[in-house]
């Protein structure tokens, strides 16, 4: 499975997750089964607040969900329309988010873990 992660760095596993899904600087790609690692720039950072488009900053990349510390009700809404199930975790590195993710201690995100800012 592929795991998308907002990051405001490039480093790898080691990474610190961005606290808003859509002003992440990166998005690091990890596969769950490989380990792989891919690290994308996110040409879509700067937008106004209710404006953000994740799926244009993350074009044709095939992931099968996301992972991160918080998202707007848009952005999750538009990665599940996408088919990217959000999940929500309390880590701040890459590599222990994806621990958490695979060990199910990711909230899927509804309604009530959007950011509301």
């Amino acid at each position: 499975m592929k795991i998308c992660l907002p990051t405001v760095g490039d480093a790898g596993l080691e990474a610190r997750l961005s606290p808003h899904f859509g002003r992440a600087p990166f998005f690091t790609l990890v596969d769950s089964e490989t380990g792989a690692v891919e690290v994308l720039r996110n040409g879509a950072q700067h937008h106004q607040h209710g404006h953000c488009n994740p799926l244009g900053a993350l074009g044709d990349v095939a992931a099968d969900a996301v992972v991160c510390r918080g998202a707007g009700g848009h952005v999750v809404m538009l990665l599940e329309q996408r088919g990217l199930a959000a999940y929500l975790t309390e880590e701040w590195t890459v590599g222990a988010a994806v621990d958490a993710f695979r060990a199910g201690k990711a909230t899927r995100m509804g309604p009530e873990h959007v950011c509301r800012q």
